[in-house]
């Protein structure tokens, strides 16, 4: 015997310029989405269950990809390598080093 899904949806981002590329979360009042960069570093937002906060990586490039790893710390990823982490508010961003003359 098969189960009705009757999924709700709602818009939350009116107006966004941006494109949102990546979702992830630990609860209904602790989700994050990643998108691209329009100019002041990428998008990165975080649901608290009531409000979307925007939060600045000090970066610059679009974030593909999210993982939230528990309800303090939470991974991105995007162009350029660039790694973000945010651990407790705090920001750690890792970026490729270049080498010359190879």
């Amino acid at each position: 015997m098969a189960m009705a899904c009757n999924p709700s949806l709602e818009v939350s981002f009116d107006g966004e310029e941006a494109g949102l590329l990546g979702v992830t979360g630990t609860s209904a009042s602790d989700v994050w989405v990643v998108g691209a960069d329009t100019g002041a570093g990428p998008t990165v937002m975080h649901f608290n269950g009531q409000d979307w906060i925007r939060k600045a990586t000090g970066t610059r490039g679009d974030l593909w990809w999210t993982q939230a790893l528990d309800e303090d710390r939470v991974l991105m990823a995007g162009s350029n390598a660039t790694v973000v982490m945010y651990d407790l508010s705090l920001i750690h961003i890792s970026e490729p080093t270049r080498r010359r003359g190879i």
